[in-house]
């Protein structure tokens, strides 16, 4: 079509079956204020195509246009794409571009793909079942895929639906100032970008790869998210929860892990988790870590830092609920706080509340399950530093045996208490390792008591006499004077 024309589609124009390995309905080259709407069907031969080869089939192909709506129609079937936009030999890119009331499904490579592309506007669309058909990759919904040169800036996607497609929503290389809003995406979603796109007020279904260099979410209910390599990501007021769709055995990573590939070991990360949920609640299937480090190895210089979250799980034992990351004003409420340390960074867990949300006597508030070898010696590996430890029954703090004996436990400050005032709780504190790997300092217990055998008691300091030990080897009771163990009465143990 011409410039400054508008095309009412209301019937429906369908490709006749051929082998070609490119075609288009509507072909767009350099031109300008071109409407394309009616409520009409584009119809392409994804599943009558007689070639093999090729996956350029498209519905509508936009190259170095300027002000473009296409609006109220149904795209399916294509070899191709529902709609490419991308560059002319004229113009580096198509600008003003309005894509809105769209239903497009069934296309074997992509719904839209944006390749060079300047203030896009997609709006109330809806896009399924890309690449079930003879599909060949990305199989995205709506697939942001600048290459070399190309430009892909101020693109605004809103109020949209994908699923059942190969991918969802998806951004490739460099990309500038990227909003999606208020959408709904339940395919896999995957972000391999450099530059910046924020999700705000979306959904999504499955499971997110992110390996990017800004990455942002407000208000999103999320899935399992697996950040590969990425420089910043900003999470606020954000749910992370189970979901049936995570039954599979390889989609139960985490909900939230931070699995750096190898070429993402070293690179600098900041993963900033504001105000936001990890809920582990979903009946019917065995639990899933809430926050986990893929790699036992060093992951350089990476600041993860958790404000004012809450971290519920009601299912059974959670091994490894937390691997990595300091947390500030959080609360915690599980049947065990399993703690497990394994690269060069310590766990710090500052103003936190920790409740344990089961009355079993064979689980303990708080574990430590593991201590690699990859922290340098006398070296802290957790810090907990003015938490309120809440626990019912007979609750255990279990300090394992690390791997060698120059990692400490720092536990400043904290707070004991049970959750019910009538009950009458006991709290052990099970050391595996040498009493002196355990820094204890002005945490009040209603009930304390430490259990271990003879030579894991150690040498407290001056500053926790008055503390009692069960000694396992002794079979009794001891208490520290402030200088050595006595026996309760302050009689020399014999």
């Amino acid at each position: 079509p011409n410039s400054r024309t508008t095309i009412i589609l209301e019937g429906s124009i369908t490709v006749a079956p051929n082998n070609f390995t490119n075609y288009y309905i509507f072909r767009l080259i350099d031109k300008n204020s071109i409407t394309i709407k009616g409520g009409g069907f584009l119809i392409g031969d994804v599943e009558t195509h007689t070639g093999t080869t090729g996956e350029w089939g498209h519905g509508i192909f936009i190259q170095g246009c300027y002000n473009i709506n296409i609006n109220n129609l149904q795209l399916m079937n294509f070899w191709g794409d529902g709609i490419e936009v991308d560059k002319s030999s004229s113009n580096l890119y198509t600008s003003e571009l309005y894509l809105s009331n769209l239903t497009i499904y069934n296309n074997r490579r992509q719904g839209i793909s944006l390749l060079s592309v300047k203030n896009v506007f997609i709006d109330n669309c809806v896009i399924y079942g890309i690449g079930s058909i003879n599909g060949t990759n990305p199989k995205g919904a709506i697939d942001i895929e600048p290459e070399g040169d190309d430009i892909a800036e101020n693109v605004f996607i809103s109020n949209c639906i994908e699923y059942s497609n190969g991918l969802g929503i998806t951004a490739h290389n460099t990309i500038k100032n990227i909003i999606v809003d208020n959408c709904t995406c339940l395919s896999s979603q995957g972000i391999w970008h450099t530059g910046d796109i924020t999700f705000k007020n979306c959904s999504f279904g499955r499971y997110f790869n992110l390996e990017g260099d800004i990455i942002k979410f407000i208000s999103c209910d999320m899935p399992i998210t697996n950040i590969i390599s990425s420089n910043l990501v900003e999470i606020d007021n954000c749910r992370f929860r189970s979901k049936a769709s995570f039954d599979t055995v390889s989609d139960k990573i985490s909900l939230l892990c931070f699995n750096y590939s190898d070429a993402g070991i070293n690179k600098t990360c900041k993963v900033k988790v504001r105000n936001s949920s990890f809920d582990n609640t979903k009946e019917g299937t065995s639990s899933i870590p809430l926050v986990r480090k893929a790699l036992q190895k060093n992951m350089g210089d990476k600041d993860i830092v958790f404000e004012n979250c809450s971290f519920r799980n009601t299912l059974s034992y959670l091994y490894g609920s937390i691997q990595y990351g300091n947390y500030y004003n959080c609360l915690f409420e599980v049947p065990s706080l399993a703690l497990q340390l394994y690269a060069d960074k310590a766990i710090k867990i500052t103003g936190s509340t920790i409740v344990k949300n089961d009355n079993a006597a064979d689980r303990a508030i708080l574990t430590i399950e593991s201590i690699t070898k990859n922290f340098t010696e006398n070296s802290i590996v957790l810090f907990l530093t003015g938490n309120t430890f809440q626990y019912s029954g007979v609750s255990i703090i279990d300090i394992p045996a690390t791997n060698t004996n120059d990692k400490k436990v720092s536990f400043l400050n904290n707070l004991f208490s049970t959750r019910y005032i009538s009950e009458e709780s006991t709290l052990y504190i099970n050391l595996k390792n040498k009493f002196d790997t355990f820094y204890y300092s002005n945490s009040r217990l209603d009930y304390q008591r430490y259990i271990g055998n003879t030579s894991n008691r150690g040498t407290p300091s001056i500053n926790n006499a008055g503390i009692t030990y069960f000694d396992t080897d002794l079979n009794k009771l001891i208490l520290w004077n402030g200088t050595a163990w006595v026996n309760l009465d302050g009689t020399p143990l014999a």
